[in-house]
């Protein structure tokens, strides 16, 4: 299992003190850095998860979300629990949701 880590929460601009609002990170973003730090190809990890290629570039692209099925597949290979790809997810929707006013 390897170790996450991404902002939590709001953070302020240290150099501009300004305040500016942390809008969540995509679960392709978070896929895209595991995969970097572990030196795993797009296409390797779609082997090994059992995800289709198209699904994994759309998801590391923001073009599409995790879904439960994926999420359990995601768990499979990477060992980072389903609920966990599924809260990425959810948070990452309502940062979304809440820059558009919704």
């Amino acid at each position: 299992m390897w170790p996450i880590c991404w902002p939590l929460g709001d953070e302020m601009t240290k150099n501009a003190g300004t305040y500016k609002p942390y809008h969540g990170a995509s679960p392709g973003q978070v896929l895209e850095d595991m995969l970097v730090t572990n030196g795993i190809s797009h296409a390797e990890f779609a082997r090994s998860s059992g995800c289709a290629p198209k699904l994994v570039s759309e998801i590391i692209a923001g073009k599409a979300a995790v879904d439960p099925k994926t999420a359990r597949q995601f768990e499979q290979a990477l060992g980072l629990e389903a609920s966990i790809w599924l809260n990425i997810e959810a948070v990452h929707q309502l940062h979304q949701a809440k820059a558009l006013g919704g």
